[in-house]
């Protein structure tokens, strides 16, 4: 049986192209000695209302430990990226556990 993290905000900007997210993707591959899992992977941005819906998901590692390295090491990218951009509507979730946003240490918290 197979998890994965999920994740999706709405910024007003399109950020497919932003060093942020880009960043991002490096950090993930080089966390795992740049041989991941499977990548970050981002659906192409939807146009809503209040700007783009950036959304994506990422199979975890069937091995509990490196599953649970990689839901740590994906919230923390995840934390970066928010912080960095803002954004509405943020959810980040492995399958249907939500992993909430603590405003405190303003960090997603996988806990």
């Amino acid at each position: 049986m197979s998890i994965s993290l999920y994740y999706s905000f709405v910024h007003e900007c399109d950020l497919t192209e932003s060093a942020m997210m880009k960043e991002i993707a490096i950090a993930w591959s080089r966390e795992f000695d740049d041989k991941p899992n499977e990548p970050l992977f981002w659906y192409p941005p939807e146009a809503v209302q209040n700007g783009y819906l950036h959304s994506g998901s990422t199979k975890l590692p069937g091995n509990m430990k490196r599953a649970w390295v990689a839901i740590v090491v994906g919230c923390s990218l995840l934390s970066s990226l928010r912080r960095e951009h803002g954004g509405l509507q943020w959810s980040v979730a492995v399958d249907d556990h939500e992993c909430p946003w603590r405003e405190d240490d303003q960090q997603f918290d996988p806990n």
